[in-house]
Order: structure tokens, then sequence, then C-alpha cells
């Protein structure tokens, strides 16, 4: 359990070359209803998924 002044956070990496692409933190409470859009807006936004160092383009994964 966290105290309220902790806070969960969501990072992704390049799978070329293991450089952070995007991050965020944030307070969760209701993770069924808090987590798809931490995922919509780093899938979303291409500025989001390119990475700084190598140029690689994070995909989204296909949905099974």
């Amino acid at each position: 359990k966290r105290a309220p002044s902790e806070k969960d956070g969501f990072m992704w990496f390049c799978d070329g070359c293991g450089t952070k692409l995007y991050e965020e933190y944030f307070h969760v409470t209701d993770i069924v209803k808090e987590l798809p859009p931490v995922f919509e807006r780093f899938y979303a936004s291409v500025n989001n998924r390119r990475c700084k160092s190598c140029g690689r383009v994070a995909e989204r994964p296909e949905e099974s």
C-alpha cells in the first residue's frame, strides 16, 4: 500500500538502444480506469514514441 504522497511510475524504453522514451507518474487509485489513458498518451504521439538517441519509433502492440 502506498502513502498518499507516493506516486506510481510508468516508463517506456527504446527496443533498439534502451533509451527512455516516455515516463508518467501519478497516484493510482483505480488502475483499470487510469492506466488505459496513460498508454494512449504514449502510443498516440509519435514524438513520445521516437527515440531521441537512435530515431527508432516504438510501435503500438497489436491487439489480440
